[in-house]
């Protein structure tokens, strides 16, 4: 037991852990023992030849030692069978944020890392006679995930996680959850392990594994590297799931753990606590967790449950999911490449067809030749709404949504589709997959028709149980979001109608219904207009045809379309900061709990898509926007450097550009816990650093010159970089399409803007943006509750809101102008 200790709970610690006065030879000596070179694995990712990557880790790598340091061996099984002091434990426990789950973990004790996806996945499936289905419409549970939990050279654990409504955390509930479990178990054990469906899941991985896209090479060395320092043979995690072969034997091992007598239970809750007596859902917390003083109880699972769980029997609802029509077929011309035929073209083009109402953008790949295709069409309402209900009303679309999509879509997304409704000013349905017609159009008429044909007649208690709770819950825990979100909420909500998050949404929650949500939907989809992106392996007629299913769709549904090019309404206004004047917000974080304390210091800087209407407006198109891109690469170190390493303000501080609504902004993020150092202090050294670079960039020193010839090379470098794969390229053309001014081109002018600029031109930038009278700043202070009463002076530049005041009050009557098109 101890030995599983060090190796899993040891990663976690507290001030005491370190405060020892040994504790730099201590370091020393764990240094020593185990920095060794037979205990380090390396991987080298690059376009250059073998011998060239050869030759770079002879020179880097064999200075390190080899002091045939010994691995440290860890035998101790950390769930011993049989032991009830680590076996069919029963947790329950009260997190840091509001949740309901419960997770229940069958540890399997097998050497030699075994192969559980089939098990896992079986275990996982979501369809009509899956008990995800049978769960969810009793109303008990919104999600449940399943996977290996944790895997080692001679135990691994599998792991079943159910998000819990508050009906399915009673304790009933709970039994009856876990009683449907091992019914659905139990297919397995009546009819056998199912050859068939071992061989689908092995072709459906196999089918990502030849299809996967490429990745980041960092990501994919760092894995191999991992995997590398305990799997001997390579073969193991260089090829691919048709080196698989099937195991009854094996498979029967593995069933063999998921038994009631073999398994532990953990159910977190906010609705659990010290304070509280024993209540429906559980018993009264008595202990508390060392690291983070997290209150639980831990006791047996009750031996009569256990055995009333090994005598359950077959439930005619449950049963494992029959053949999957949506896989591909080489046999049946699935992924073949289609030609190029007459029209190769490096952007997306207008093919919309005179009898259609929705716009068509379409672009046939002849690149990444990947038999996969991806469809993304924004449905317009005529007139979208941006107010608290219909905030929350989205909301609840997108959870009963995703709840009816699980099943209806399970069989596609298992195999490698994805699908999805955004809600947001505007709808977007999105289907990304294989190229297979039949299927692609099979599955965009089910996306559109959950939303489009739901009747809202749900039993009011289901309703109350799978919908409205678990959206209070998420409003709730908005006061539990770190000190920096929630300073970069505030800062949307001063500049941005549209932004609404705020945890006493709550209280409004309640009060909606399922007819409120229909005519809301109704209401918007009464009259929309569209336009829709088809890229991949697709021709034009293809993608015309797919476009009008979902035109049919609608109009089926009895909804009607409008050809109105409705694209600007997806971008809202955004208010303007004062000139001149840094607008200084503090406010008090809600929760706490809360140890941090941040600053954001955000400086407006006007539409990415134009040059301005002063010194920028004769300069190449986007040259504003490149300016930006400068900039912020010009004092992501610098900041970093001054703010967190000399300052040492906080453990979170980065600077960067952003855009919020096509509007440019440079912002810099501090996030720290020092009492000494609040949101005051924070921004006050912001503002010393802003101006240090200032007195610094303004001289036409050599150094000065040298540093921006560099950023220049590398924003060019980016902006030359290929897409690398088909989902990167579709990303760029979605992104075009849906934008004001619709422009494939903008990264060849954007290089065309950077060639053209000058020193003297980031200069001008600089001071006009974020220093003197032209600039439009704020500093948005959140304040841990450990650091009142918050100051209340400021300097004389800047203009203090004060505290009781509304900031969305505020916005509407202080800042009223908007920025145009063209500023």
């Amino acid at each position: 037991k101890k030995q599983w200790y060090q190796r899993r709970v040891a990663i976690t610690a507290g001030i005491e852990t370190l405060n020892k006065t040994d504790i730099r030879d201590q370091l020393w000596e764990f240094y020593d023992r185990y920095y060794s070179a037979n205990l380090m694995t390396i991987v080298i990712v690059g376009n250059e030849t073998l011998d060239t990557l050869q030759d770079w880790a002879e020179k880097i790598f064999t200075a390190i030692p080899n002091k045939d340091s010994q691995k440290p061996v860890f035998n101790t099984l950390p769930f011993p069978p049989n032991d009830t002091r680590y076996i069919n434990r029963l947790v329950y426990f009260k997190p840091k944020i509001n949740t309901n789950f419960l997770k229940i973990i069958f540890p399997v004790n097998i050497e030699g890392y075994p192969d559980m996806s089939y098990v896992t996945s079986m275990l996982g499936y979501e369809g009509d006679t899956s008990l995800y289905k049978l769960l969810s419409d009793k109303g008990l549970i919104t999600a449940l995930g399943t996977g290996v939990y944790i895997s080692t050279s001679n135990f691994n654990i599998i792991a079943l996680d159910f998000t819990l409504t508050l009906k399915g955390l009673e304790k009933d509930n709970i039994e009856l959850i876990v009683t449907n479990m091992f019914e659905y178990i139990r297919c397995f054990d009546e009819n056998g392990i199912n050859e068939g469906l071992w061989q689908e899941n092995k072709q459906i991985d196999e089918l990502r594994f030849r299809y996967k896209e490429k990745e980041s090479p960092a990501d994919y060395a760092s894995m191999i590297s991992a995997t590398m320092s305990y799997r001997e043979d390579p073969r193991d995690y260089l090829d691919p799931p048709s080196r698989r072969t099937y195991d009854e034997d094996l498979e029967k091992q593995i069933m063999s753990a998921l038994k009631p007598h073999n398994m532990n239970m953990y159910i977190g809750s906010s609705e659990f606590s010290s304070e509280k007596a024993a209540t429906d859902y559980g018993p009264q917390l008595d202990e508390k967790e060392k690291w983070y003083q997290t209150e639980y109880t831990n006791q047996q699972i009750d031996r009569d449950l256990i055995k009333k769980w090994e005598q359950v029997g077959l439930n005619p609802a449950l049963r494992l999911p029959d053949a999957n029509t949506y896989i591909p077929k080489e046999s049946e011309g699935d992924f073949d490449i289609l030609p190029p035929g007459d029209i190769v073209e490096k952007y997306s083009i207008d093919v919309t067809p005179n009898d259609r109402k929705f716009k068509v953008w379409w672009y046939q790949d002849t690149i990444f030749n990947q038999p996969k295709v991806s469809f993304h069409c924004y449905l317009f309402p005529k007139a979208p709404s941006h107010d608290r209900d219909s905030y929350i009303k989205t909301d609840m679309l997108s959870k009963i949504y995703n709840l009816e999509s699980s099943s209806a879509l399970y069989p596609a997304t298992v195999v490698g589709y994805s699908t999805n409704i955004y809600y947001s000013s505007q709808w977007v349905p999105m289907v990304y997959g294989y190229s297979k017609p039949d299927a692609v159009e099979k599955i965009i008429p089910k996306v559109v028709n959950i939303l489009l044909k739901h009747k809202f007649d749900k039993d009011k208690a289901f309703f109350e149980n799978t919908v409205i709770s678990p959206i209070k819950l998420s409003y709730e825990n908005i006061k539990n979001w770190p000190a920096t979100t929630v300073a970069m909420v505030y800062a949307r909500k001063l500049v941005n109608d549209w932004t609404v998050d705020d945890s006493s949404l709550a209280n409004d929650v309640s009060r909606i219904t399922q007819n409120d949500i229909k005519d809301f939907r109704d209401k918007l989809l009464k009259d929309v207009s569209g336009s829709c992106s088809v890229v991949g392996n697709v021709d034009k007629k293809q993608a015309q045809k797919y476009v009008k299913i979902l035109e049919d769709a609608i109009t089926d549904a009895g909804f009607t379309l409008s050809t109105e090019n409705r694209l600007s309404e997806m971008y809202n206004k955004v208010r303007k900061l004062k000139q001149g004047k840094t607008l200084v917000l503090r406010r008090l974080a809600e929760s706490p709990t809360e140890p941090n304390s941040a600053a954001i210091m955000a400086y407006q800087i006007g539409n990415s898509n134009s040059n301005g209407d002063r010194e920028l407006k004769d300069k190449p198109m986007y040259t504003r926007k490149v300016l930006s891109s400068l900039l912020g690469l010009a004092l992501r170190e610098p900041c970093f450097n001054y703010l967190r390493t000399k300052k040492q303000l906080g453990y979170v501080v980065h600077c960067y550009v952003d855009e919020e609504q096509q509007i440019s902004n440079f912002v810099v993020v501090v996030q720290g816990s020092r009492e000494d150092a609040g949101p005051d202090v924070m921004a006050k050294e912001i503002n010393t650093f802003i101006t240090d670079q200032w007195n610094s960039i303004k001289e036409n020193t050599t150094a000065n010159i040298e540093m921006w010839n560099s950023i220049k090379v590398a924003l060019r470098k980016t902006l030359e970089e290929k897409p690398q794969s088909l989902s990167a390229k579709n990303r760029l053309l979605v992104d075009a399409v849906f934008s004001l001014k619709q422009d494939f081109q903008i990264r060849e002018k954007q290089i065309t803007a950077l060639e053209g600029l000058e020193y003297g031109d980031f200069v001008t930038f600089f001071e006009r943006y974020l220093i003197g009278n032209t600039r439009r700043q704020c500093s948005i202070e959140v304040y841990s509750q450990k650091l009142q009463p918050i100051p209340t002076t400021v300097s004389g530049d800047e203009e203090l809101i004060p505290m009781k005041t509304n900031v969305t009050e505020y916005r509407d009557s202080a800042l009223k102008e908007t920025f145009s098109e063209t500023e």
